[in-house]
């Protein structure tokens, strides 16, 4: 190495640096031929959603994004075959410099190293038609004593016991991944004759290094002692132990190992080409299982590394058709290469001591990442922008759309004479009540027409919507006791129990104790006929009353016993649950009736998180959350081709910190906390931990007015997004009660690049500007017959809302 740049050069008695690297005393001249490189240790912490954005498209998974990179690093290689490119996969982590990770254990933290070290070494390089590339897996070499990566007889032989963890099995200490000297000279002898035999094969002289294959052969049954096979794992039911062997074979060798030993003599070959997962990588599995009886030997069938948990099913001597929890994590580590913890995949079947087969494997595939690319979920792709519109202007507050916009409906009966795409009208709410008698009439509401939306860079150029109904104060005497900061959501819905009516539901931001928060009123907003107010179940108030949808008829009466209506919020500080809240219910009797003042509506717990106000940690929360995150709107969607998906929209907080106080005026990566809170952590970094102490210092004084924005949660970053979850995946989705980990957005949508950001610069104290731009989004509405998504942008042009619109096919 030579001293170019400084870079590669440590300073002796460096306290930073373990180790003091010289310089050849004399330059052998020219060009290097073999480059090697590797990523340093922080590369093997892989979250399942990286902490960073890439060309607007967050939660990425973490494999994804390296995938890409790896990839466009061979459109490089390929150009120059005078190089050979030897990549070192990134060395292990220990479990004590594994970070803690809201979403994820260390442990699959640590087994998504594998994955990608694994995807590097087997997949990367199977459609690259050139021989100057290799990979070395440091990894694997540094996780188990029995696990390798080297030449054996003239054949590369890339071995992975699975009894062996993920996590540095040749660690300094405890807290230092670096290798001890033991760890050094294993990766040592390993490495230098595999990059012989790169090199080698590069040059094309000798040796040639082999490829063995694993016989594709199908298995036949076998007869042991009293029990004969008939394509069932231990059919006499009475299995003490068994004995589960297999090999990979993929282009760099055949990895051959023993998971459990037992004292069977007879095995049964089984081969798995593993589809979804590793294309092109063939699985060889050998299984017996010893009773009392003898030897017992099952299936010559063809499994898939999912499904391969049936070859588990009923090892431990049931005849119910479902394995246990043991077998399923089994299974998952084995026969999917991946680690899971007994509490993780315990959460994805509810906890279940025994599950059925099918359940099994939609679990072990959910943890594996393979259940959002199904054909049945809508997905970003998509998703067609169309454009947007303005709301008309009636008069001065409250008869405005100006701080309003918290509240959407779309309603399919209106403007029935419209012949054009865009059918029905929207009601919308205008301006927000305000505090204290300042304006008690606010949260009027109005309908308007659809006009044929556009792409235009001037707010001011987009065509504009009419009035059907004009602004009328519906909810006038309701709701008295809730007007700071009104958290407020509608719905229209027409069924055939109630005729047409707009369903409401009622909170603000600090919001009142037992205040009852939902209603209906009429669909003709001049005779609003209110009918309530209702509480949903017993659920906190706090996580019930900020947006409203209908969810689709047949879903709901298959699933949700005719629950209808889709209730929830997200509060910012996580009262509600650091993560959207929703509810499905019904809110009227038999032929239609309204219940009695006060009643609570039972309900159906669809999505549900952790509340900040009972634990002070970031824990079993929506993936990626932060405490400023702002969701203002939701939909159910179903297409016309039959995909669905359940939506949010709203502000998320993407940046690398975030705090409750204020902006500061240093610049957005700075915190400024409000210094005298102290009963809760008042500054985080995005991963959940807390900010560094100097972080906590403030910058400002509310009491001395000495603030350039208003109280409370701020991030480093915002970003608009739509959000979308599998509707499979909620409470009682399909059929089945999941765990918390099942609610995870599979997808996000980043619609900065359609949003005007508030040209007029209206009350920047209060929303903020540039990437800490609050409140950005609001109510969103679906035309479930046109597939057509409306969604608010707030404060456009002097404080009022637009309304973008997406078509999804």
């Amino acid at each position: 190495m030579y001293n170019e740049t400084g870079q590669n050069v440590h300073t002796p008695g460096d306290w930073r640096f373990f180790g003091y690297w010289s310089l050849l005393s004399v330059n052998p001249g020219g060009e290097n031929e073999i480059i090697l490189f590797k990523s340093c240790f922080p590369n093997s912490i892989c979250t399942a959603v990286l902490k960073i954005r890439l060309l607007h498209r967050p939660m990425m998974s973490s494999v994804s994004l390296r995938e890409a990179v790896y990839n466009n690093l061979l459109t490089y290689f390929q150009t120059r075959q005078d190089k050979l490119f030897v990549v070192i996969t990134a060395p292990p982590q220990t479990e004590n410099e594994c970070p803690e990770d809201p979403e994820l254990s260390k442990a699959l933290q640590a087994a998504n190293a594998r994955a990608f070290n694994n995807w590097l070494v087997n997949d990367w390089l199977g459609g690259y038609g050139h021989n100057n590339v290799a990979v070395f897996d440091y990894f694997n070499v540094l996780t188990h004593p029995d696990n390798h990566h080297r030449v054996v007889s003239g054949s590369i032989e890339h071995v992975t016991s699975p009894l062996s963890g993920n996590f540095a099995y040749y660690p300094n200490n405890e807290w230092d991944s670096h290798p001890n000297t033991a760890g050094h000279q294993k990766a040592t002898a390993e490495f230098v004759p595999l990059l012989n035999a790169f090199y080698n094969t590069w040059k094309g002289g000798s040796p040639s290094i082999s490829k063995p294959s694993v016989s594709t052969g199908s298995a036949s049954a076998v007869t042991s002692g009293s029990a004969t096979l008939n394509g069932t794992v231990n059919p006499n039911g009475a299995a003490t132990n068994y004995h589960f062997e297999y090999g990979l074979t993929t282009a760099y060798g055949t990895n051959t190992s023993t998971a459990s030993a037992g004292s069977g003599t007879g095995i049964v070959s089984v081969n798995a080409n593993i589809s979804g997962l590793s294309a092109g990588m063939t699985y060889h599995y050998r299984l017996a299982a010893v009773n009392s009886e003898g030897t017992t030997l099952g299936s010559d069938q063809t499994f898939t590394a999912l499904s391969a948990a049936v070859v588990f099913g009923n090892i431990d001597g049931s005849a119910d058709g479902k394995i246990t929890l043991a077998d399923a994590i089994l299974a998952l580590r084995i026969c999917a290469g991946i680690s899971v913890s007994g509490a993780v995949l315990a959460a994805e079947i509810s906890g279940d001591s025994r599950i059925g087969l099918a359940e099994a494997v939609y679990a072990l595939r959910e943890v594996a990442g393979l259940n959002h690319t199904a054909q049945g979920l809508v997905q970003p792709s998509d998703f067609q922008y169309l454009g947007a519109f303005r709301l008309p202007e009636q008069g001065e507050r409250p008869l405005t759309f100006a701080y309003g916009g918290n509240a959407m409906s779309f309603n399919p009966d209106g403007d029935l004479s419209n012949s054009d795409a865009y059918p029905g009208s929207l009601f919308v709410m205008g301006h927000d009540r305000l505090p204290y008698g300042d304006l008690p009439d606010g949260n009027q509401i109005a309908e308007v027409r659809i006009p044929v939306p556009a792409i235009a860079a001037n707010p001011a150029d987009l065509p504009e919507a009419g009035f059907i109904q004009t602004f009328h104060n519906a909810l006038q005497g309701q709701f008295t006791d809730m007007e700071e900061i009104p958290k407020v959501g509608m719905q229209y819905l027409n069924h055939p129990d109630t005729g047409p009516k707009i369903h409401i539901c009622w909170g603000q931001h600090l919001q009142p104790e037992n205040a009852a928060s939902h209603g209906w009123i009429s669909a003709n907003l001049s005779a609003p006929d209110f009918q309530g107010t209702w509480f949903v179940g017993n659920q906190n108030l706090y996580s019930v009353n900020g947006y409203l949808f209908d969810i689709p008829a047949a879903w709901a009466d298959t699933h949700l016993g005719g629950r209808y209506l889709a209730t929830g919020r997200m509060r910012d500080g996580g009262q509600g649950g650091m993560g959207p809240a929703l509810f499905a219910y019904r809110p009227w009797l038999s032929r239609g009736a309204a219940p009695a003042s006060g009643t609570h509506l039972e309900e159906k717990v669809l999505l549900l998180y952790e509340n900040a106000d009972s634990t002070e940690e970031i824990i079993r929360c929506m993936q990626g959350y932060q405490h400023a995150d702002e969701w203002e709107g939701g939909a159910w969607i179903t297409t016309p081709s039959g995909k669905s998906a359940l939506l949010f929209a709203g502000t998320k907080a993407t940046g690398t910190k975030y705090w409750y106080g204020f902006r500061n005026p240093a610049g957005p990566n700075f915190p400024c906390v409000d210094t005298h809170i102290t009963d809760f952590t008042t500054c985080r970094n995005a991963d959940g931990s807390p900010c560094p102490a100097e972080d906590f210092a403030g910058c400002c004084d509310e009491s001395a007015g000495n603030c350039i924005s208003d109280r409370g949660w701020w991030s480093t970053r915002f970003d608009a997004q739509l959000i979308l979850f599998d509707p499979c995946r909620t409470g009682t989705g399909c059929g089945r009660n999941h765990g918390i980990l099942a609610a995870r957005p599979y997808a996000a949508i980043d619609m900065d690049e359609h949003l005007y950001f508030n040209p007029s610069g209206t009350d920047l104290v209060m929303i903020g500007e540039g990437v800490q731009r609050r409140y950005r989004i609001g109510a969103a509405e679906y035309d479930r017959s046109s597939g057509l998504l409306y969604v608010l942008e707030l404060f456009v042009d002097e404080g009022k809302p637009v309304v973008h619109v997406w078509k999804i096919g």
